[in-house]
């Protein structure tokens, strides 16, 4: 994945339109196309400024790691423990084939 699509991944997770963001960054709403789209590339500072806005590090954004949120957390162990044994052993399976295919 590359820094554009992170950048859109992370802004979209918060609910930020392009316009929005790009009046917190004091740029146009081309230029957060054109990250995006993978035309351009932010430099350092604005990286800086965006892992601000989205609350994130800049190795996340850089990478592409989407930090949980512990509502997220809260709500997975909330249904696991729901769960059977037995059906707490499927969702491993299944989690563990899911990581497999990536």
């Amino acid at each position: 994945m590359n820094i554009g699509k992170n950048i859109k991944t992370m802004r979209q997770s918060r609910h930020i339109t392009q316009g929005e963001l790009a009046y917190k960054l004091n740029v146009t709403n081309k230029a957060i196309s054109s990250w995006e789209c993978g035309r351009t590339e932010p430099n350092m500072g604005m990286i800086e400024e965006m892992c601000k806005i989205f609350g994130c590090t800049k190795t996340e954004l850089i990478d592409g790691i989407i930090p949980e949120s512990p509502q997220d957390n809260d709500e997975l162990m909330a249904k696991i423990q729901k769960l059977s044994p037995e059906q707490r052993k499927d969702v491993l399976l299944y989690i563990d084939f899911i990581l497999t295919r990536e």
